[in-house]
């Protein structure tokens, strides 16, 4: 007879063979990868652009380069009026009493540019620093007749004169200069005015 197998071997063997109707467990499948959503880019603005420079201003030259020739000649007289036409051209008050303040520093018995000054003053609608003006021209040159009637003659020309103030300029005028041989003139004015007042 055949020789049979151990039972134990035989089930030992069943044991460790797999069953054919089972079939290798499958690992899940992973679902594929995505690459990740690229964050939005932050929208640059451009950059702004530099201010243009200012275009040239050939009144503003021309007073620096008049400037710098008075500041090396000080003493030189011309060119101390060149700056002041040149500074008359500016619309620039501070400018121009700078200007003025310094020639009139050097040169303060020239009364026909402290009315100069006083009526550039009065352009720049300054009617109080003109009086002013006309104040420190008076003390500069109280022996001018014609310094004395400009300022009277800006007193009655404002928009609304008062009497007192233009007769006070007369007084004193009269006590400067009232007895210098060409002061008539000065009288005349002063007592034109006074027949207009009604005196």
């Amino acid at each position: 007879a055949a020789a049979r197998p151990c039972p134990h071997l035989l089930a030992r063997m069943e044991t460790d063979t797999p069953a054919a109707s089972e079939a290798p467990a499958k690992s899940p499948e992973k679902a594929p990868e995505t690459a990740p959503e690229a964050a939005p880019e932050a929208a640059t603005e451009a950059p702004e652009a530099a201010p243009a420079p200012a275009p040239p201003n050939p009144q503003l030259e021309a007073f620096n380069k008049e400037h710098a020739t008075a500041m090396a000649s000080p003493h030189d007289f011309n060119a101390w009026t060149s700056l002041i036409s040149a500074a008359e051209k500016l619309n620039d008050a501070a400018k121009l009493e700078a200007t003025y303040d310094a020639f009139l520093a050097s040169w303060p018995l020239c009364y026909g540019y402290w009315k100069k000054y006083a009526e550039a003053e009065a352009r720049h609608g300054n009617a109080e620093k003109a009086v002013a003006v006309y104040e420190r021209g008076c003390a500069a040159t109280p022996t001018s007749i014609d310094i004395w009637l400009y300022y009277a003659n800006y007193l009655k020309g404002l928009a609304e004169p008062k009497p007192e103030d233009v007769r006070g300029v007369f007084e004193r005028a009269a006590d400067a200069v009232g007895s210098d041989y060409l002061a008539h003139t000065m009288w005349d004015k002063y007592i034109a005015f006074e027949e207009e007042q009604g005196n």
